[in-house]
């Protein structure tokens, strides 16, 4: 989670970077922020020597492009984001009916589908 404009957001890009001896689960995270549409970025890592997180941020803006390429050289593999990027979650719920007037069709694959009559109740 990154964070700008007293608010957290999620990150566009996750690239997990290589181990070196002295870090390892590394990951960097780029992202824009939606309010104000600067460009952000962080390191996350574990240190080995004392077995703690320790986050790495640049200083300013003008070091953004600087710490992304760096990083992004040591990089070995990009999460893919599996979010919808348009569209709610909120027609997305299971819906019964009683459909035991109805019978088995095949469709064009020769799979077995149920094919749904006018007469049947929605039950929830």
């Amino acid at each position: 989670m990154l964070f700008c404009c007293s608010a957290y957001f999620c990150a566009e890009r996750k690239l997990k970077l290589y181990d070196n001896t002295t870090h390892k689960h590394r990951t960097l995270e780029v992202g824009q922020c939606p309010k104000c549409g600067a460009l952000k970025v962080i390191v996350k890592q574990y240190r080995i020597e004392d077995g703690k997180y320790s986050e790495r941020k640049p200083k300013n803006s003008k070091e953004v492009a600087r710490f992304i390429k760096k990083y992004e050289k040591e990089a070995y593999y990009e999460t893919p984001d599996l979010k919808p990027k348009y569209g709610t979650k909120a027609n997305m719920s299971w819906t019964y009916a009683d459909a035991s007037k109805s019978g088995w069709v095949k469709d064009f694959n020769n799979v077995r589908q149920f094919k749904l009559d006018q007469t049947i109740r929605v039950v929830s």
